[in-house]
């Protein structure tokens, strides 16, 4: 008895991972390029970008928002309705299967992704610099400057995310 038990719940996360990992796949597979920003609605540098997240997305890539961890629904709802964000560019991580997969570490935190390898990866703009060093808007787009360098066939320069540590899991 016990051990069915233990074999139907050994199947029902075997589904569950599977469907996350299938959906994972069909979007770092395409061919063209993903933007995934990492956020957390309690952070305050996140809250600092509020009405901005628009200005990051390009016809070049498709940005998805990914929120590690649990969040409560309506929260998130407000957020995308703010932002003008629609639902199939937002992904609720909370098993924080692609935050592992991508080894997010900050909120918020930008990374560049085409044909299954990191093109960039850090600060969203010059917004924050460090802890205290905040401008009250941002005057470089790093994701957009990580894009013309590669259009340029020049390196790119990662900078080092600013922000909220995702808590461990």
């Amino acid at each position: 008895m016990c051990t069915k038990w233990i074999y139907g719940l050994l199947l029902l996360t075997l589904m569950a991972c599977q469907q996350k990992t299938s959906k994972m796949q069909t979007v770092l597979q395409s061919d063209s390029m993903q933007l995934f920003v990492f956020l957390n609605l309690d952070c305050p540098i996140c809250q600092k970008y509020q009405g901005q997240f628009k200005s990051l997305e390009d016809s070049a890539y498709t940005t998805y928002y990914v929120f590690p961890g649990q969040i409560q629904s309506k929260q998130l709802s407000h957020w995308m309705q703010y932002n003008q964000i629609d639902q199939a560019h937002v992904i609720q991580d909370s098993n924080f299967v692609w935050t592992d997969f991508t080894k997010a570490s900050n909120t918020p935190e930008a990374i560049l992704y085409h044909r299954e390898q990191v093109i960039y990866r850090g600060l969203l703009t010059d917004q924050f610099r460090g802890v205290g060093a905040f401008q009250s808007e941002g005057h470089i787009n790093y994701v957009h400057n990580a894009l013309n360098s590669l259009r340029q066939h020049v390196p790119i320069q990662n900078t080092k995310p600013v922000g909220c540590f995702i808590e461990p899991h």
